[in-house]
């Protein structure tokens, strides 16, 4: 089960008797060609940045979390509960 090929479609090899003229509209479909693709490759880069960007400001704030959550994990289940006691009673207080 081979997957068709996305490959584009090779230029046509040039032969001694083409003149440059008829050549020049299948330059210029294979230039506007590239400056689509760049096109496409240039916002695709820019998504990709945006996306790291954001990557790096949800770890930079999830990192205080997942140090409590370890540090909460280790607690024995009594000192967890001495612990949820006192802030609780803090918060009564307040």
């Amino acid at each position: 089960m081979t997957e068709p090929s996305r490959a584009p479609k090779p230029l046509r090899q040039v032969s001694p008797s083409d003149q440059p003229e008829q050549l020049r509209p299948e330059l210029e479909r294979a230039q506007e060609e590239i400056w689509r693709l760049r096109d496409i490759l240039i916002a695709k880069e820019s998504e990709l940045g945006v996306l790291r960007g954001r990557l790096q400001e949800l770890e930079s704030g999830a990192a205080p979390l997942i140090t409590l959550a370890h540090r909460l994990r280790t607690l024995r289940p009594g000192s967890l509960r001495s612990l949820f006691g006192r802030l609780l009673r803090r918060n009564k207080a307040s």
